[in-house]
Protein backbone atom coordinates (compact mmCIF):
# COMPACT_ATOMS: atom_id res chain seq x y z
CA UNK A 1 0.00 0.00 0.00
CA UNK A 2 2.83 2.54 0.56
CA UNK A 3 4.32 1.87 -2.56
CA UNK A 4 1.27 2.66 -4.21
CA UNK A 5 1.21 5.62 -2.34
CA UNK A 6 4.23 6.63 -3.37
CA UNK A 7 4.97 5.68 -6.31
CA UNK A 8 0.92 4.81 -8.11
CA UNK A 9 -1.44 7.13 -9.73
CA UNK A 10 -2.99 7.27 -6.53
CA UNK A 11 -0.50 10.16 -5.55
CA UNK A 12 -1.71 14.08 -5.64
CA UNK A 13 -0.57 15.96 -7.75
CA UNK A 14 1.68 18.42 -5.15
CA UNK A 15 3.45 14.74 -4.60
CA UNK A 16 4.35 14.32 -7.71
CA UNK A 17 5.70 17.87 -8.08
CA UNK A 18 7.26 16.95 -5.61
CA UNK A 19 8.82 14.05 -6.68
CA UNK A 20 9.57 15.50 -10.20
CA UNK A 21 11.02 18.09 -8.37
CA UNK A 22 13.58 16.07 -6.34
CA UNK A 23 14.28 13.96 -9.62
CA UNK A 24 15.58 17.16 -11.16
CA UNK A 25 17.78 18.11 -8.44
CA UNK A 26 19.45 14.75 -8.17
CA UNK A 27 19.52 14.65 -12.02
CA UNK A 28 21.14 17.54 -12.13
CA UNK A 29 23.43 16.97 -9.66
CA UNK A 30 24.67 13.75 -11.06
CA UNK A 31 24.84 15.35 -14.70
CA UNK A 32 27.11 18.39 -13.76
CA UNK A 33 28.89 15.72 -11.44
CA UNK A 34 30.09 13.64 -14.19
CA UNK A 35 31.19 16.83 -16.48
CA UNK A 36 33.12 18.20 -13.43
CA UNK A 37 34.84 14.47 -14.02
CA UNK A 38 35.05 14.72 -16.94
CA UNK A 39 36.55 18.01 -17.51
CA UNK A 40 39.30 17.07 -14.58
CA UNK A 41 40.61 13.96 -16.94
CA UNK A 42 40.90 16.36 -19.80
CA UNK A 43 42.85 19.14 -17.79
CA UNK A 44 44.99 16.21 -15.99
CA UNK A 45 45.86 14.74 -19.73
CA UNK A 46 46.51 18.45 -21.18
CA UNK A 47 48.97 18.91 -18.46
CA UNK A 48 50.84 15.73 -19.07
CA UNK A 49 50.24 16.62 -22.62
CA UNK A 50 52.39 19.98 -21.92
CA UNK A 51 54.78 18.77 -20.29
CA UNK A 52 55.76 16.09 -22.65
CA UNK A 53 55.74 18.78 -25.39
CA UNK A 54 58.20 20.76 -23.70
CA UNK A 55 60.17 18.24 -22.54
CA UNK A 56 59.64 14.72 -23.28
CA UNK A 57 62.06 12.28 -25.61
CA UNK A 58 61.45 12.03 -29.46
CA UNK A 59 60.59 9.03 -31.36
CA UNK A 60 59.32 8.36 -35.00
CA UNK A 61 55.84 6.02 -34.89
CA UNK A 62 53.60 4.90 -37.17
CA UNK A 63 49.99 5.42 -37.39
CA UNK A 64 48.43 1.63 -36.76
CA UNK A 65 44.94 3.16 -37.13
CA UNK A 66 42.23 5.52 -37.62
CA UNK A 67 38.62 5.47 -35.88
CA UNK A 68 35.78 7.05 -36.40
CA UNK A 69 34.25 8.22 -33.17
CA UNK A 70 30.82 9.95 -32.21
CA UNK A 71 29.56 12.82 -34.09
CA UNK A 72 32.26 12.80 -36.73
CA UNK A 73 35.45 12.71 -34.33
CA UNK A 74 38.36 10.83 -35.31
CA UNK A 75 40.71 9.42 -33.33
CA UNK A 76 44.25 8.27 -34.52
CA UNK A 77 46.05 5.33 -33.15
CA UNK A 78 49.51 5.01 -33.29
CA UNK A 79 52.84 3.07 -31.91
CA UNK A 80 56.66 3.41 -31.70
CA UNK A 81 59.86 1.91 -30.55
CA UNK A 82 61.75 2.37 -27.27
CA UNK A 83 64.85 0.78 -26.67
CA UNK A 84 63.44 -2.60 -28.14
CA UNK A 85 59.81 -1.83 -26.18
CA UNK A 86 56.32 -1.53 -28.70
CA UNK A 87 54.67 1.07 -26.84
CA UNK A 88 50.94 1.95 -28.49
CA UNK A 89 49.02 5.73 -28.09
CA UNK A 90 46.26 7.54 -28.98
CA UNK A 91 45.16 11.04 -29.98
CA UNK A 92 42.46 12.55 -30.94
CA UNK A 93 42.46 14.54 -34.41
CA UNK A 94 40.61 18.02 -35.17
CA UNK A 95 39.50 18.83 -39.00
CA UNK A 96 39.35 16.45 -41.99
CA UNK A 97 43.52 15.97 -42.52
CA UNK A 98 44.15 12.69 -41.02
CA UNK A 99 47.36 10.44 -42.14
CA UNK A 100 47.36 7.69 -43.70
CA UNK A 101 47.49 4.22 -42.02
CA UNK A 102 51.66 3.19 -42.02
CA UNK A 103 52.56 6.65 -42.33
CA UNK A 104 55.22 7.97 -40.22
CA UNK A 105 54.38 10.20 -37.35
CA UNK A 106 56.47 12.11 -34.44
CA UNK A 107 55.77 11.13 -31.34
CA UNK A 108 57.15 12.73 -27.79
CA UNK A 109 57.14 10.57 -24.63
CA UNK A 110 58.49 10.31 -21.31
CA UNK A 111 61.92 8.69 -20.87
CA UNK A 112 60.65 7.63 -17.20
CA UNK A 113 57.37 6.14 -18.55
CA UNK A 114 57.28 5.76 -22.28
CA UNK A 115 53.54 4.89 -22.10
CA UNK A 116 52.68 8.93 -21.36
CA UNK A 117 53.01 9.79 -24.45
CA UNK A 118 51.23 12.44 -27.20
CA UNK A 119 51.92 13.38 -30.78
CA UNK A 120 54.94 15.67 -31.22
CA UNK A 121 52.80 17.85 -33.81
CA UNK A 122 50.51 19.02 -30.65
CA UNK A 123 47.20 17.82 -32.43
CA UNK A 124 46.20 16.26 -28.84
CA UNK A 125 46.88 19.22 -27.12
CA UNK A 126 44.28 21.13 -29.73
CA UNK A 127 41.87 18.37 -29.32
CA UNK A 128 41.81 18.55 -25.48
CA UNK A 129 41.28 22.18 -25.92
CA UNK A 130 38.82 21.93 -28.12
CA UNK A 131 37.45 19.40 -25.71
CA UNK A 132 37.66 21.20 -22.59
CA UNK A 133 35.82 24.70 -24.10
CA UNK A 134 33.10 22.26 -25.72
CA UNK A 135 32.37 20.58 -21.98
CA UNK A 136 32.51 23.93 -20.17
CA UNK A 137 29.90 24.93 -22.50
CA UNK A 138 27.44 22.18 -22.01
CA UNK A 139 28.23 22.44 -18.31
CA UNK A 140 26.57 26.31 -18.47
CA UNK A 141 24.12 25.17 -20.68
CA UNK A 142 22.92 22.00 -18.16
CA UNK A 143 23.34 24.62 -14.88
CA UNK A 144 21.19 27.36 -16.70
CA UNK A 145 18.68 24.38 -17.74
CA UNK A 146 18.35 23.07 -14.42
CA UNK A 147 18.06 25.86 -12.56
CA UNK A 148 14.79 26.96 -14.94
CA UNK A 149 13.41 23.48 -15.26
CA UNK A 150 13.83 23.95 -11.10
CA UNK A 151 12.34 27.63 -10.86
CA UNK A 152 9.53 25.81 -13.07
CA UNK A 153 8.83 22.97 -11.06
CA UNK A 154 8.32 25.30 -7.87
CA UNK A 155 6.35 27.27 -9.00
CA UNK A 156 4.54 25.05 -10.59
CA UNK A 157 4.10 23.44 -7.30
CA UNK A 158 3.35 26.72 -5.56
CA UNK A 159 0.25 27.38 -8.33
CA UNK A 160 -1.41 24.05 -7.32
CA UNK A 161 -0.91 24.43 -4.06
CA UNK A 162 -2.45 27.72 -4.15
CA UNK A 163 -5.15 25.81 -6.00
CA UNK A 164 -5.78 23.39 -3.57
CA UNK A 165 -6.04 25.76 -0.70
CA UNK A 166 -8.18 28.31 -2.65
CA UNK A 167 -11.13 25.20 -2.79
CA UNK A 168 -9.97 22.35 -4.56
CA UNK A 169 -9.57 18.77 -2.93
Amino acid sequence: MRLRQRFGRSTSRGEQLRQAIGLCGVLGVLTLGLLQWRIVQFQQRLREVERLLASGSRAEGVVRDVVAGMKGGKTIEYEFRVKGSVYRGSSGLLGDEEPAVGSGVEIRYSEVSPRENTLADGMERQWLVSMLVKLRVVEGLVLVSWIVLLLLLTQIRKREKRRQEGGGV
